[in-house]
């Protein structure tokens, strides 16, 4: 099924001091168009590893992930055309205006010059910081940050949303602001 995520016998091992360290040893699932998950467990469980792996930023060890039918070890151009990926520590240009940052983020992930400032406002909006446009990121709070982040990801409009940790040291009414997005996703 197209958009579908298939994560099968992944395993990523780690060596330390001449000793291997499984952080993930054989995992597998699958996730449907539609779907929300989460992962839960202690921290080293492997969590932010699989994420990483799904999303390209590093290499399992053994195992396939398949985007609907393709492999993505074969296929890792579908990774940034179908998946947004908002990491924990979120990845920004602290001396860019919020509104010019998601003018690049859509021109590197292609959106049609037709289509920018339509998906800027759309991402702006879904993510409540219409009003925040023309400041500069590095002045923003921590939360107002985590939702240019996110900002980032929705403006391409990627079918698939990875985030890791999104609410990780936000003050509860920035949790709220930072959830609400998602509702509108949820069918």
């Amino acid at each position: 099924m197209e958009n579908s995520i298939l994560v099968k016998d992944i395993s990523k091992i780690y060596q330390h001091k001449q000793q291997n360290f499984y952080a993930l040893n054989k995992v597998s699932f699958e996730i449907y168009p539609g779907e929300v998950h989460g992962f839960l467990g202690p921290n080293g469980a492997g969590k932010t590893t699989t994420m990483k792996i799904i999303t390209g930023l590093t290499r399992a060890n053994e195992g396939q992930i398949f985007l609907g039918d393709q492999n993505l070890y074969f296929h890792h151009d579908l990774i940034s055309q179908k998946i947004g990926h908002l990491p924990e520590m979120v990845p920004l240009y602290t001396d860019m205006i919020v509104k010019d940052f998601l003018v690049f983020m859509a021109q590197i992930h292609h959106v049609k010059k037709t289509e920018m400032k339509k998906q800027v406002r759309m991402a702006l909006k879904k993510v409540g910081i219409e009003s925040l446009e023309s400041r500069l990121i590095g002045n923003l709070s921590k939360g107002q940050k985590q939702r240019v982040g996110l900002a980032s990801i929705l403006v391409y409009n990627p079918p698939i949303l990875i985030l890791d940790e999104p609410t990780v040291g936000l003050d509860p009414q920035s949790i709220r602001q930072m959830r609400e997005p998602f509702f509108t996703f949820i069918i």
